[in-house]
């Protein structure tokens, strides 16, 4: 099925963001033109066939998931996601491939008895059937509108009761609560929750990514990221920045964040403010 969803969607025509996929990567990857090109059109491809899948979540039998996440190879590099836990877990889950299908198989893999959530920074067309989906296999669906004390809360109780909580790390920031980490060449942002959650908790970070090979088999990838927090929290989500990036850099076709690339290096007109008013203060201080 997926050889054939994806001989369709190569086939239609290119789109300007197929387009500004192919210069994000020559640019960022260092790519020659034909590779971007033939790379973004995979990308573009592998989009189509994903936007496909999530509407499937809520109306299909539990049965039918079981199958279909039963395909997922798992690659799991000292993680201790699946077993019985001596804490409470925080995943990193980047967004390659169909990460939803990604995350069920995880959840499918820790089992019933282990509880936990997925959190998500904005709200999205697919999320309800996801979030009912979800439900059924025991796990919750959280929002983080703006600073939702709640949900921290909610998140940090399921940690320290040992559950595990999957969170979207590699999405560009929404808001002023990023850091500025070294990124594909020059200096972007990434949001900073997970790290203030990990350090508040107390747990581990792993990072998981799915990835279809070249015979169409379903992946999972889960490496453990560090057992404590490192500190300052920049080196911290620098050393996070650096392992997205390697694993961007090895299928970049299947990263699905390239459409809003530009958009990890904006800094916020907030932010920005807040620059103009400390440098005018350091001016006042010095005429005085």
């Amino acid at each position: 099925m997926l050889r054939w969803a994806f001989a369709l969607a190569t086939w239609l025509p290119d789109t300007a963001s197929t387009l500004r996929v192919a210069a994000h990567m020559q640019d960022r990857l260092s790519l020659g033109a034909d590779d971007a090109l033939m790379r973004a059109r995979k990308h573009a491809a592998m989009f189509r066939v994903c936007r496909l899948l999530p509407h499937l979540y809520a109306s299909m039998p539990d049965d039918a998931v079981q199958q279909i996440v039963a395909r997922y190879q798992f690659d799991i590099r000292g993680a201790q996601s699946g077993s019985a836990p001596s804490c409470g877990e925080l995943v990193a889950f980047m967004h390659t491939w169909d990460y939803w299908y990604g995350v069920m198989a995880l959840m499918i893999r820790a089992g019933r008895a282990r509880a936990g959530c997925v959190v998500r920074l904005q709200r999205d067309a697919n999320d309800l059937a996801v979030a009912q989906r979800m439900e059924r296999a025991g796990f919750s669906l959280i929002f983080v509108d703006g600073n939702s004390h709640s949900a921290l809360r909610q998140v940090v109780r399921t940690l320290r009761g040992g559950g595990i909580v999957f969170l979207f790390s590699d999405f560009y920031p929404h808001s002023d609560r990023a850091i500025s980490v070294h990124w594909f060449g020059q200096c972007g942002r990434l949001p900073s929750g997970l790290i203030d959650i990990a350090a508040l908790a107390n747990v581990p970070v792993s990072i998981a990514e799915t990835h279809i090979d070249d015979v169409y088999r379903e992946w999972i990838q889960l490496t453990p990221a560090f057992s404590d927090v490192p500190q300052p929290s920049q080196l911290a989500m620098q050393q996070l920045a650096t392992m997205f990036e390697q694993r961007i850099r090895t299928s970049p076709e299947q990263w699905r964040c390239w459409e809003h690339f530009e958009t990890y290096f904006y800094r916020p007109a907030s932010q920005i403010q807040r620059e103009v008013v400390r440098l005018m203060r350091k001016r006042s201080e010095e005429r005085a």
